[in-house]
């Protein structure tokens, strides 16, 4: 097992990387998209079994949305669409 972890250049927030066969892999970014009180987003992008999954967890805000498309675009080789949405909290 490998773990890889930085820093988000483009959106205060870090990567983790995780990979377990050579085929197979985890990314997980934890980006704050909201205010210094509230607000994050979480994606993941993973492979298992020759299949790429992409996954969002609280998205932020309406006025950050931009932003999370374009890291999403741009660390998960621009998606045609996101797997599954999880909403914690309206």
């Amino acid at each position: 097992v490998h773990l890889i972890f930085h820093r988000c250049s483009n959106i205060r927030g870090y990567r983790i990387g995780i990979r377990t066969r050579m085929s197979d892999f985890y990314e997980i970014d934890f980006l704050g998209v909201g205010t210094s009180k509230s607000g994050d987003a979480i994606t993941m992008r993973y492979k298992q079994d020759g299949e790429i999954f992409i996954h969002v967890v609280d998205g932020g805000y309406q006025s950050t949305g931009e932003t999370l498309v374009a890291h999403i675009r741009e660390h998960y080789d621009d998606p045609s669409f996101i797997d599954h949405v999880v909403v914690t909290h309206p």
